[in-house]
């Protein structure tokens, strides 16, 4: 008798919660249009509730611009759909083309397009891509904007082994950015010639290739900084993120 409540509770759920996911489902509605010839005209007057907490279609759409060509989008679709619904399975994200380096995501859920919106950038295939709120304006061209932090992996080489832990690492690695993570390797000591930082370069300055780090406890090593992979950087206005044959200045210095 109690299994047949316990059933008799989850169908009424079942029903209820299917009810609220069909109610929430925008649907166009059939509106009473009145049309009324002014100064020989057909005018229509738009309701004043019309345009009140109304949503545009547009609202759910995000621009991810990435600073080299961008990673097929069968490719990307796999990627943002395993790393950003953290699991929940009912969010789905779909990728269009817009260009080479350009693409569009529409998530409708608002709190994931948020939270992913908050990081502004994000590694994809390991290309970073810029993200940023997509509305369809005009289309003009804009001067580039500065590319400031950058993620990307670093390796250090020759770092004593006094340094060779989160700590000790860490500080190393601020010397390009903000530190956060280590490689696997690093992590299970698989090797002491080198350590392997993912951070948040600052492009504003010069990546570093060499510093000396000292301490009073003896430490006076030469630290090697490569990087696998560096985004292109214009030599026409120095800035991150595009070639020359990209720049707005190419056609102002060719005059």
């Amino acid at each position: 008798m109690v299994t047949e409540v316990n059933t008799s509770q989850a169908s009424q759920v079942m029903k209820k919660s299917y009810v609220k996911a069909v109610q929430q489902k925008q649907v166009l509605e059939n509106h009473d249009v009145k049309v009324e010839v002014i100064d020989g005209t057909e005018m229509v007057e738009i309701p004043d509730d019309l345009l009140v907490d109304t949503v545009p279609l547009w609202e759910d759409f995000l621009e991810g611009k990435f600073l080299e060509p961008a990673p097929h989008v069968a490719k990307i679709h796999i990627i943002v759909n395993k790393i950003w619904p953290l699991g929940n399975k009912n969010i789905k994200i779909d990728v269009f083309v817009v260009n080479e380096k350009t693409v569009k995501f529409r998530i409708c859920d608002q709190q994931t397009r948020s939270r992913i919106l908050r990081r502004g950038v994000w590694n994809i295939a390991g290309i970073p891509m810029i993200l940023s709120k997509w509305a369809p304006l005009e289309e003009k061209v804009e001067a580039e904007t500065e590319v400031k932090v950058i993620p990307m992996w670093v390796t250090l080489k020759n770092v004593p082994r006094s340094m060779f832990s989160w700590k000790g690492l860490g500080f190393i690695a601020s010397s390009v950015g903000k530190p956060v993570r280590l490689h696997p390797e690093t992590e299970l000591c698989s090797s002491f010639d080198e350590a392997k930082n993912f951070v948040n370069a600052h492009m504003i300055k010069s990546l570093p290739t060499a510093y000396r780090f000292r301490s009073k406890q003896g430490i006076n090593a030469d630290i090697e900084f490569t990087y696998p992979w560096v985004p292109a950087k214009c030599s026409l206005c120095s800035k991150w993120g595009h070639h020359e044959n990209e720049c707005t200045k190419k056609g102002l210095t060719e005059t």
